[in-house]
């Protein structure tokens, strides 16, 4: 290689060809600072967008996840023959059903509530509801909210059919 007035003059041995190439090709150090100015920017204006369509989508799945849990809980009531229950603790943020040693965890940022049977309810911070061997249950409704959103799962206490609804959250 060689230089030829302040420019690199390149050999190409496939062609045997030589070319030309300016000294002053490629970015200066301002241009890449303007470009990462420029992502940054966009990223703050996405990232936020982004953030809370997961939020969203996070809400949905723990709804669908509690009403799965449900309908676990009414299954295992039908095939058992015997009482099944599905336990909400309030206080400690968690969900199970019983004979089932795992709790599931239900986030911070989720509001809930439940609606029980008065015999369901043990103090302030747990309420239950049972499924029984014919398949009926206690009846009763989860709600809950999270960011503006408001879902309710109900579980009809003559059939014990569980149905989600997304219901508009009060203020």
């Amino acid at each position: 290689m060689s230089i030829v007035d302040g420019k690199r003059l390149i050999y190409n041995i496939k062609s045997g060809r030589a070319g030309v190439i300016a000294q002053g090709d490629g970015f200066s150090l301002v241009e890449i600072m303007i470009v990462l100015v420029i992502a940054v920017i966009i990223m703050s204006v996405v990232a936020p967008r982004f953030s809370s369509r997961t939020s969203s989508v996070k809400f949905i799945s723990i709804t669908r996840e509690i009403a799965s849990g449900l309908r676990f809980a009414r299954m295992k009531a039908v095939t058992d023959q015997k009482p099944a229950e599905f336990i909400v603790n309030l206080e400690q943020r968690y969900y199970q059903v019983s004979g089932i040693e795992k709790n599931y965890s239900i986030p911070e940022d989720i509001e809930i509530s439940v609606y029980t049977a008065a015999s369901q309810v043990v103090g302030e911070e747990q309420g239950s509801i049972v499924f029984f061997s014919d398949g009926s249950s206690s009846g009763g409704r989860i709600e809950l909210i999270n960011n503006g959103r408001k879902r309710s799962i109900d579980v009809n206490w003559l059939t014990g059919l569980v149905e989600t609804h997304e219901d508009a959250a009060e203020s």
